[in-house]
């Protein structure tokens, strides 16, 4: 049963030929993959379309490269086979391999929520004045980094992620602490 609503909610609004992942291409994604996969053929199917009597998509067949194909539910029921559910929203990637918890969080709008939220937090870390690391705290990070990891090689966007994390790109100060980030790493010691 909830592997039929799983099917029938997906397959309303399938995934284009191209996913936008980067902003602000990203910002209108709201779609699904729906994939089915058979362990016993080795087979794994991106559905674009239910018809009648089966399946529209793309298919690879043991790993290798993929072609248009059509799947017969009468064969579909002759195999074991499992569902994963991909939902692209505004930037999100939520994956499902359980038809259950895929209707549970449909019902339950948790894509919405956790939009929302993040949303709310960026506003929070927007409004936070970032502290501006002076040289002597930066390039004792660095050497702390460097002891780790005799390797390491940093930058200034870098820098201003690992201290902030990624919301740091989007706060309205970023580009004034990426500038003294950068004038700070190109400076030869």
């Amino acid at each position: 049963m909830f592997g039929y609503l799983s099917k029938k909610v997906t397959l309303r609004k399938p995934s284009p030929n191209k996913i936008s992942m980067g902003m602000p291409g990203c910002a209108n994604n709201d779609f699904y993959s729906l994939f089915i996969e058979v362990p016993d053929l080795d087979f794994k199917m991106l559905c674009k379309k239910e018809h009648e009597k089966g399946y529209e998509g793309f298919l690879w067949i043991n790993k290798k490269q993929g072609f248009d194909a059509s799947i017969l539910k009468s064969e579909l029921k002759k195999h074991k086979y499992t569902l994963m559910i991909k939902h692209y929203y505004k930037g999100f990637i939520f994956e499902y391999n359980s038809p259950f918890l895929f209707v549970i969080s449909t019902v339950f709008q948790k894509h919405r929520f956790i939009y929302s939220k993040d949303k709310l937090e960026q506003a929070i870390f927007n409004n936070k004045q970032l502290v501006r690391s002076d040289r002597i705290k930066l390039l004792e990070y660095i050497l702390e980094k460097t002891n780790v990891k005799p390797d390491y090689i940093t930058s200034p966007l870098s820098i201003g992620q690992e201290i902030y994390s990624r919301r740091w790109f989007y706060h309205p100060d970023s580009r004034a602490r990426f500038y003294f980030a950068h004038n700070l790493t190109e400076k030869q010691f």
